[in-house]
């Protein structure tokens, strides 16, 4: 029907500015990652930048297929960054 033919294309529109997005913060912190985590996913590198982060005490992330839980998981053996402040700097954007 028309109108599932317009929701697809508003959801391709929608899943293609997630990706930019995902691309343009993925090239943006990783050249302030560790050389051995910057080939992971954006999900490992941002609970690890959580988690890395002085002062935080615990990191909740929505997960709903056990995949999910096991990359998460997969972070808890990581050691934290030496400095997360550059990764933030580089994020917060020009209007923070």
């Amino acid at each position: 029907s028309r109108h599932a033919a317009v929701g697809l294309t508003v959801a391709a529109r929608t899943a293609e500015k997630t990706i930019a997005t995902n691309t343009e913060v993925t090239d943006a912190i990783k050249p302030l990652l560790p050389e051995e985590r910057r080939a992971e996913s954006l999900s490992r590198k941002a609970l690890c930048i959580l988690m890395s982060t002085p002062g935080g005490t615990s990191v909740l992330n929505g997960m709903r297929r056990p995949d999910q839980v096991d990359d998460s998981i997969a972070v808890l053996g990581w050691p934290a960054l030496d400095s997360v402040h550059p990764v933030y700097l580089t994020l917060r954007g020009p209007d923070v």
